[in-house]
């Protein structure tokens, strides 16, 4: 899982994350973003996002319940340095 978060943050261009912060555009996100916003910002696959955020990989993640939201600010930071966040757990 690692070095998939690491191939597809080093993929996104900080071009491609300009105008996505919310200056009133249309293609503009909101401020929290539900696991499939952040599964389509990443193009990657919905369960792949879940096992990534599962893992600790992304950063930004609030539980609320049963429910599962992400900080658009924390994630876009994270993209545009291009750092995998240290996972939760170790694996051997």
């Amino acid at each position: 899982m690692a070095a998939l978060i690491g191939i597809i943050i080093k993929t996104m261009s900080v071009e491609s994350l300009e105008g996505l912060r919310g200056r009133g555009g249309d293609n503009a996100l909101p401020q929290v973003l539900t696991v499939e916003e952040v599964a389509n910002l990443m193009r990657v696959d919905r369960k792949t996002a879940y096992a990534a955020i599962a893992e600790g990989w992304v950063p930004g993640v609030r539980r609320i319940g049963r429910c599962i939201r992400v900080s658009r600010d924390v994630l876009l930071r994270w993209l545009e340095q291009g750092e995998a966040k240290q996972g939760r757990r170790t694996h051997p």
